[in-house]
């Protein structure tokens, strides 16, 4: 048998003992993948020696051309077999084979480190992203990541979510508030947070937010935030924290306050909210519950005469009547008065 046979044969063996079979339409395709690889990569693969069971479950990265070029290999592949926190998110294993990871020289510091978490779905997820990967505060950030007692409460992978997010955010590593940020997170926990793929409205999603990282109230808003979030007014906060205009305004902070202070007042922090943002930001930061009341409140531009003496009052505005709430001046000089084509609150 000459050493092309042979090589065909160890191939043959390598695909039926990982099942890698299903990885490819048909034999044609595994000879032709196969003859694509230079000769460091078909020594690799024909040299793969992981335990079959777990190998399967993580078939498809035995054949990652990025892994089958790196001369420890054999020795990487060895570290991933010894993952034993992972079950069922054997397919994120995909990130350990990401070129900027497999180019780190924290590959195997970071397996071993992932290794020590209660659950690896959140470290899996994070570990081949590049800017995490080079990230100055990669270290620490991962450290403080594996070390959440998921045991404890399931809802704890909310934290490790958001932990995550922020630790490979490029605008939060480039800003003064990143480890603090982080801090806040885990100190807040999940009663604060919410998951990555619901309506933004609370710090996780202000911690890498542009425009609320380069506002000099940034950590006094998470603060805020974090303590209203299971509050109605949580989204109209969330609304003006990100908003560049509203942070701009003279009267930003004040509002703030107020829409604090008055938490228990929907209708009046709607307004307030609509007042720096405008109707549609106000209605995307409106609790579910209450959007048929401030929507009513908007379609029908009525509500109760007091609460605009005191919108104007407050902020020095005239003829809180006649004017559309969303293009309210900062300040009128009381001798002036608001001009509009149309009324929006009835008298």
């Amino acid at each position: 048998m000459n050493e092309e046979a042979i090589k065909l044969y160890e191939l043959e063996e390598i695909i039926d003992k990982y099942n890698l079979l299903f990885e490819f339409k048909n034999n044609k395709e595994i000879e032709e993948w196969f003859n694509s690889l230079n000769e460091l990569q078909k020594k690799n693969f024909l040299n793969i020696d992981i335990d079959p069971e777990k190998g399967i479950k993580f078939r498809s990265i035995l054949i990652n051309k990025d892994l089958l070029n790196k001369e420890d290999c054999i020795e990487r592949l060895r570290a991933i077999e010894s993952i034993d926190n992972a079950e069922g998110w054997e397919h994120l294993f995909d990130y350990l084979v990401t070129k900027d990871f497999l180019d780190s020289p924290k590959y195997f510091q970071d397996i071993e480190m992932l290794k020590k978490c209660d659950d690896a779905k959140y470290p899996l997820w994070i570990i081949g992203k590049k800017e995490f990967i080079d990230s100055p505060y990669h270290d620490i950030d991962f450290e403080k990541l594996v070390s959440i007692d998921c045991n404890e409460n399931y809802r704890y992978f909310a934290v490790q979510e958001n932990i995550a997010i922020v630790a490979g955010n490029k605008d939060s590593i480039n800003s003064i508030h990143h480890e603090e940020d982080i801090d806040t997170i885990i100190r807040c926990g999940f009663e604060s947070i919410q998951t990555n793929h619901s309506f933004p409205k609370s710090i996780g999603y202000l911690a890498v937010n542009p425009v609320s990282l380069k506002d000099k109230y940034h950590r006094e808003n998470m603060e805020i935030l974090a303590n209203n979030y299971d509050s109605d007014i949580c989204g109209y906060l969330y609304r003006i924290m990100i908003n560049e205009q509203a942070i701009n305004n003279q009267n930003y902070r004040e509002v703030v306050y107020d829409i604090v202070n008055n938490k228990d007042n929907v209708k009046f922090c709607y307004l307030l909210c609509a007042y720096l943002v405008g109707f549609d930001e106000a209605d995307r930061g409106t609790n579910i519950y209450n959007h048929t009341s401030c929507l009513d409140l908007r379609l029908r531009y009525e509500s109760n005469q007091e609460i605009f003496n005191i919108i104007g009052e407050k902020y020095n505005v005239i003829d809180v009547e006649e004017a559309p709430l969303k293009e309210l001046p900062e300040k009128r000089n009381k001798k002036e008065r608001i001009l509009k084509p149309f009324r929006i609150f009835k008298k």
